[in-house]
């Protein structure tokens, strides 16, 4: 069961962790690469894997916030 001081610091440790996400997302949009899965993602070569994994980013985020809002 967790402590009191565990759920306390949930909520920080998930923003700081929905803050990282974002950041990484739109460093890689700005600038048409994105690092995921151990490998860089160009949008020039392959436009399908680009969007998948601009999509597995903005379902991280979703995930992030539902999180959030259910530990506050």
């Amino acid at each position: 069961m967790p402590t009191s001081a565990d759920t306390a610091l949930l909520p920080y440790i998930i923003s700081i962790a929905l803050v990282a996400v974002i950041g990484v997302l739109i460093s890689g949009l700005k600038n048409k690469r994105i690092f995921a899965f151990g490998r860089w993602y160009d949008t020039e070569k392959n436009q399908s894997q680009y969007v998948q994994v601009i999509a597995g980013y903005l379902l991280l985020i979703a995930l992030f916030i539902f999180l959030l809002i259910k530990s506050l």
